[in-house]
């Protein structure tokens, strides 16, 4: 478990950061590490401070203190010498892109995977702590960066520790509750992938080349494409409302489709992505059709 040897003697966990002026890196980095505590059991004592020096105990620092060491508890970014960090462009493919990382993505590195796994851990870094600590870094007019940033005090409030400390962790609720939901949202499509791969692996669909699930599944598409090449057509239940949509799995990453989709007078066309049908047997139908024509066309 990370962490436990940084604990004092009555599980508690002491952190630290700077005071003043915040913004996301610091305040996501906080709200990571209380769900992280609260997920161990641990007790989490919290202290903003002026420098370093006023740090009197064993514990994690973040997003100052110019010093990364995990193992010790130092989740700084601040230094020259500050290493990149790789990130996959595509989680099923070896193709990388360096990034700076902040205090939020480095603690994401360390603590991330008692979160999230394989690829949902992906999907977070990539869409949330790489987008922070590219803010971070280099700046950024992103809404939530924005939104986070007006939680410190105007000129027209108090300038006192005390109202600055209470309105970051005013912001800490926010970013506790934006993690919370992502985990949640993360791990169910996660767990739908994995039904689907399963069932993608049956004879029935193995034959047809057309897979059914519940739900349209973040990140399906791209997987059936890498593992299961013999699937061509994806029929989804619309959670929106009582329908299907019948989606055509990607040959490439442009985004030429292994078939081309026969348009039906059944369905309606939201995109060149997928087609709606209002009975699951309309969207089938589609799709032996466009199959077939594929095999004619050969």
């Amino acid at each position: 478990m990370k962490f436990e040897h940084l604990l004092d003697e009555g599980k508690v966990l002491h952190v630290f950061t700077h005071d003043h002026a915040f913004n996301c890196d610091d305040v996501f980095s906080y709200a990571l590490l209380k769900l992280y505590c609260e997920k161990c059991h641990f007790d989490m004592d919290f202290k903003r401070v002026a420098h370093i020096s006023e740090i009197d105990k064993v514990g994690v620092v973040f997003d100052f203190g110019f010093k990364y060491d995990p193992e010790n508890g130092y989740f700084d970014h601040h230094q020259n010498d500050s290493p990149t960090h790789k990130v996959k462009k595509n989680y099923y493919v070896e193709e990388f892109y360096e990034e700076k990382r902040s205090s939020f993505g480095r603690l994401w590195e360390y603590i991330g995977e008692c979160f999230l796994k394989r690829r949902s851990n992906w999907i977070f870094d990539t869409s949330l702590a790489t987008v922070i600590d590219h803010a971070d870094v280099h700046g950024s007019n992103d809404t939530l960066m924005k939104i986070i940033k007006e939680f410190n005090p105007n000129c027209m409030e108090e300038k006192s520790k005390e109202f600055e400390d209470q309105q970051f962790l005013r912001a800490a609720e926010l970013a506790e509750v934006i993690l919370r939901r992502r985990f949640i949202h993360l791990k169910h499509n996660h767990t739908c992938g994995i039904r689907a791969y399963r069932i993608a692996m049956t004879e029935e669909v193995k034959e047809s080349g057309i897979l059914v699930i519940d739900n349209y599944t973040n990140g399906v598409i791209s997987a059936m494409q890498k593992r299961c090449p013999w699937v061509k057509f994806i029929i989804a239940a619309d959670r929106r409302e009582t329908a299907y949509l019948l989606f055509h799995v990607y040959a490439d990453k442009i985004g030429t489709p292994l078939c081309p989709m026969i348009k039906s007078p059944k369905a309606t066309f939201q995109n060149e992505r997928f087609a709606k049908f209002l009975t699951i047997e309309d969207a089938k139908e589609c799709a032996i059709d466009s199959l077939n024509q594929q095999k004619h066309d050969k």
